[in-house]
């Protein structure tokens, strides 16, 4: 007896946190490069590209810098400021009209930025460990350079920019938010001991490299509720040097 594809698992709804998904079909995010305006602002464009997709029982939205700060990937968009909320307030409601949900991804990439993006100065990150990769700047792909380490004040100012990102990202109509803490951004350069050499209450241990995350995520409860709110982390294996595996790697990712 053949099945229909109402009848196969794929298609069939499934609850997540307080959403009720059509199906179980979940569309990863992916960096597009079209908020190409000087607000960083999703466009009509973004729109149309995620109604698209909106036979997808869940959209997960593409990287969001939380603050200029945070800006670090060229053209891409941002959730902190009134033109930002309403771009993509056109989003949501044009996928909620298919029928479909959305997540905003909350991004600060930290040392994978570029002083391009700053008028000369530095990126921040945990420690001034040059990641060693390719940062996406408005004229091309560049190497990274050596960060400058956060201040406690900087610290604290980017997990509350997290908190108000999140906070924009319920204004825009998002059902709700995922926090990037994997692959090489800062969350991760915080977790990882390898870019993270602080002696602070911020690094050394494990339970002090994940303090960072932890701030976040109870700032981000602040104004989402937990059954909204998701972390996207996982051990990170790649051939450059600051983030090849470590012996902290598992460990890490099983204690936080």
């Amino acid at each position: 007896m053949s099945i229909t594809r109402s009848q196969q698992a794929l298609f069939t709804p499934v609850r997540m946190g307080k959403l009720e998904l059509r199906n179980r079909i979940v569309m990863a995010p992916l960096t597009r490069m079209r908020a190409a305006n000087s607000g960083h602002a999703p466009t009509e464009l973004h729109a149309e590209y995620y109604a698209q997709r909106a036979s997808a029982g869940l959209i997960i939205g593409e990287c969001t810098e939380i603050s200029p700060d945070a800006y670090g990937w060229a053209d891409t968009p941002g959730l902190w400021n009134a033109e930002q909320v309403r771009g993509w307030r056109g989003v949501t409601d044009a996928v909620h009209n298919k029928g479909s949900f959305m997540y905003a991804q909350l991004w600060h990439t930290g040392a994978m930025s570029h002083p391009d993006f700053f008028d000369g100065a530095l990126p921040m990150s945990a420690s001034n460990v040059n990641p060693e990769q390719e940062s996406v700047t408005p004229s091309g792909r560049k190497p990274t350079v050596a960060p400058r380490p956060m201040s406690r004040d900087e610290i604290r100012q980017t997990v509350t920019d997290f908190g108000t990102a999140a906070k924009n990202a319920m204004e825009a109509g998002f059902d709700g938010v995922q926090i990037q803490a994997n692959y090489l951004y800062l969350i991760a350069q915080f977790l990882n001991s390898a870019t993270n050499l602080r002696r602070d209450e911020y690094g050394g241990s494990t339970v002090n490299r994940a303090r960072f995350l932890f701030e976040i995520v109870e700032t981000v409860l602040e104004f989402v509720e937990p059954g909204r709110v998701g972390i996207k982390i996982g051990p990170m294996n790649v051939s450059r040097v600051a983030f090849v595996a470590n012996a902290d790697t598992l460990p890490d990712m099983g204690t936080s």
